[in-house]
């Protein structure tokens, strides 16, 4: 809950971005550190989509490419990002 962050004096921040967009990853990433003045305690990263649920048959890799690269790839590059 915010209320209890508020309460107990301590910051919360939320940020929006494009997990499919590396240029998106950075800015956000960015963003965050200036705002928190690269203090972060901990870090919530809940993100992802669902590419279907189809046989390898019938995949498509371009496709089953773009959700690594949202699910996986782009969420440590914006941990990554963030931390360094």
């Amino acid at each position: 809950k915010q209320e209890g962050i508020i309460q107990q004096n301590q910051v919360c921040y939320a940020v929006v971005l494009d997990l499919a967009k590396e240029d998106s990853v950075d800015q956000a990433a960015e963003q965050c550190k200036q705002h928190l003045q690269n203090k972060i305690d901990f870090l919530i990263n809940c993100s992802g989509v669902f590419g279907g649920a189809i046989n390898a048959v019938e995949a498509d890799v371009n496709s089953w490419n773009n959700t690594m690269m949202i699910n996986l790839v782009n969420s440590m590059r914006f941990t990554q990002r963030l931390l360094n």
